[in-house]
């Protein structure tokens, strides 16, 4: 078959397209309608010109150039005198200045330097605004020649004054005025002519300088004018929104709104001066509804918690009925939850946190209330106890028991001591250092029982198992003698076992001199705790003049010392140098407040009406659980001989007293801690938002 013809292809040239014609526009009206208007007669254009504001008439006369050449002949000058005496308050176009110059500089902010937009300061001194970058160019100081001055002072036999304008301070000159000065002052053939030229320039100057007060009051009367003008519309927009609001609903709302509320609203939504558009309003719409959202969710919070703490007012008289009058608060209360712990369990939650119309004769029960403070308070202990072995046995090894046999020991985030042990753990105070709690429960129960929201219910979030502390434990306990798999904390606070560092416990060594000269060193002496504080504050041995270690080397010393030691330790005379008993942590008996000896006292009296001497505060607190302040360094002295003595050191030493401040653990000053004698304000709820 013969092979197929290919075909052939034909490239066509597209067509060239007409030329798109410009779209005209659709104007209103005539054009060029006012075209005519310049050839119109005089005395019409004066009487039309007249009504119209000198910013559009000058607008007018940089629309053409008929209208130019109309507006700015010298016989037009009636149209622009007209058209200023129309503004009310304006000063009259001074001598020096024509009416076009006078009005730009009036009602045109721009830069007569660059052009540059929005300048607002008028520099009537000068006749001129000048943007930021031009004014420095454009405002010399102290540029005029003495010897010009000299000379215009001789002339004119004026003793005093300026040929060319200042500002009011006197320290700055317009540049283009001296300039322009200078090349007159020059140019003079002779002393006559200049002696016309400087009596000019100060009477245009002293004129200047008298029109200034006028021109200062214009411009403040036009800022205040605009400030209410400004305000008005701020106010007209607001009262747009809060209309919006109503058809959308929030009436009852707004009514409810107290003063404040209202004037952060309208800095919110009406701080602009813009009339409210429809446009506008659907901008603004949703965070509008959202604001009032929020107004209405914090009223209804705010009654809530008046509802609640009327219930815990109940509930902390259930307790007392549940306590007994007698009762007192001991040491061991601080194991206990307190009553804002309790009241935050489910078993009283369920209770206390149910509809407003609820019925809650129940706390009013006590046969009812008793078995339930009874397993809320065991409950509570148990939910401890599992969640702080919880935490443990995730860093020891698997069957072994928190509380007999591990030498468990747990690190505070907040203080950073890490030499906690269970179960006094729980009563440590940081447990209960204000957190801000958001659901309105919790916040509610803490505010209650902590008016000035220094407190919380218990919480573990700074808790953790201080590994570094019982790996620096292992080593003492073995230079005690115990078992560091198997020791007890119990065996630990019995040990009569005292511990020297042979490298860093070393402080002075000293001669005594007596019937034979005896020599003695000075060494630090601690027990298994204070031992563990030392190796936890000091991070490396270092011995005197040797280098550092990286480890304690921990020794035990003789029995015959630990004697000696233990004598002293049984003398109450000596004994009571080993602690400052004033920084002492105290308890209230009465209540779960906390505090130094100082302050508790100040406590009973406002609180409890109980007057007590600061030396006598046992009678009615007690020692917390946590509160045992830091001992002071125990020293023994070896003599030469083998002799021994010991004795507690200055509270100076680096092992001395840590808490200092009198305000550590004073939870909520000298406000009733429990709340119920706290003066209640339900308008106090309104900017209260954990």
């Amino acid at each position: 078959m013969p092979p197929r013809k290919r075909e052939k292809k034909v490239h066509n040239e597209p067509a060239e397209e007409p030329a798109q014609q410009a779209v005209r526009r659709n104007v209103r009206g005539r054009r060029g309608g006012l075209k005519d208007m310049p050839g119109m007669p005089l005395d019409i254009l004066i009487e039309i010109f007249g009504f119209m504001h000198p910013r559009d008439l000058l607008n007018l006369a940089r629309t053409s150039k008929p209208f130019r050449g109309l507006l700015m002949s010298h016989s037009s000058q009636a149209m622009w005198k007209a058209s200023i005496e129309g503004v009310e308050g304006l000063p009259k176009c001074p001598p020096y200045m024509n009416e076009p110059t006078y009005i730009n500089l009036l009602f045109f902010p721009h830069c007569h330097g660059c052009l540059k937009p929005n300048v607002q300061t008028v520099l009537f001194e000068f006749g001129a605004r000048y943007c930021n970058v031009c004014k420095p160019k454009m405002l010399l100081k102290n540029v005029y020649s003495y010897d010009i001055l000299q000379s215009i002072r001789t002339l004119t036999g004026a003793e005093y004054g300026q040929p060319f304008a200042r500002n009011k301070e006197g320290r700055y000159y317009h540049k283009p005025e001296i300039d322009a000065f200078l090349a007159q002052w020059y140019s003079m053939p002779d002393d006559d002519s200049k002696k016309v030229l400087a009596a000019t320039s100060l009477s245009r100057v002293k004129m200047m300088h008298e029109m200034l007060p006028s021109f200062s009051k214009w411009r403040d009367n036009q800022k205040s004018k605009r400030s209410i003008e400004l305000h008005q519309i701020k106010v007209e927009r607001f009262e747009s929104i809060k209309t919006k609001l109503r058809q959308a609903g929030w009436a009852e709302e707004l009514g409810l709104m107290n003063n404040w509320q209202q004037t952060m609203m309208q800095d919110k939504f009406a701080s602009k001066a813009e009339p409210l558009t429809e446009r506008a309003w659907q901008k603004i719409r949703e965070s509008a509804v959202a604001y009032m959202e929020d107004i209405k969710r914090r009223r209804l919070d705010a009654a809530r918690r008046v509802v609640l703490r009327g219930r815990f007012e109940r509930f902390v008289k259930a307790y007392e009925t549940y306590r007994g009058d007698g009762y007192r608060r001991t040491a061991e209360s601080d194991l206990e939850p307190h009553l804002m712990d309790l009241a935050v369990t489910n078993h009283f939650r369920d209770i206390l946190d149910l509809p407003d119309d609820a019925d809650m004769n129940i706390l009013d029960d006590a046969e009812e209330m008793f078995p339930k403070f009874e397993d809320a308070i065991l409950g509570w202990q148990t939910s401890r106890r599992l969640e702080l072995t919880d935490m443990a046995f995730k860093s020891t090894p698997p069957g072994a028991d928190l509380v007999d046999l591990t030498p468990v020991l747990f690190a505070c985030r907040l203080c950073k001591r890490a030499d906690l042990r269970y179960p006094a753990v729980i009563a440590h105070v940081c447990n209960r250092v204000v957190t801000h709690e958001k659901e309105l429960y919790a916040s509610s129960a803490a505010r209650f029982w902590s008016p000035r929201c220094s407190r919380s219910p218990w919480s573990s979030r700074y808790l953790s198992v201080s590994t570094s502390a019982m790996s620096a434990l292992r080593p003492i306990v073995e230079a005690c003698g115990l078992d560091p798999e198997r020791a007890t904390f119990k065996q630990m606070d019995d040990c009569p076992a005292r511990l020297t560092c042979t490298g860093c416990s070393m402080t002075i060594s000293g001669k005594i001199a007596g019937p034979r000269l005896r020599q003695y060193t000075t060494y630090r002496t601690y027990d298994c705790w204070t031992a563990l504080r030392c190796a936890l504050e000091m991070k490396e041995c270092v011995p005197r003049g040797k280098p550092a270690r990286k480890h304690h080397d921990w020794a035990r010393v003789s029995k015959a010392e630990e004697v000696v030691i233990k004598k002293l330790d049984a003398d109450p005379t000596a004994h009571r140098k080993a602690f400052d008993t004033s920084k002492w942590l105290h308890g209230c008996c009465y209540c779960d407040y906390s505090a130094r000896p100082r302050k508790m006292s100040r406590h009973l009296k406002n609180c409890h009406d109980i007057t007590v001497e600061i030396e006598d505060i046992g009678t009615h607190a007690y020692r917390h659980h946590d509160g045992k302040p830091k001992a002071n360094p125990l020293f023994l002295k070896r003599y030469d001989d083998g002799s021994a003595t010991a004795e507690y050191g200055s509270a100076f030493s680096p092992f001395g007293l840590a808490i200092d401040s009198d305000y550590d653990y004073d939870y909520d000053s000298d406000i009733d801690p429990v709340g119920w004698a706290f003066e209640w304000d339900s308008d106090m709820d309104y900017d209260f938002d954990f």
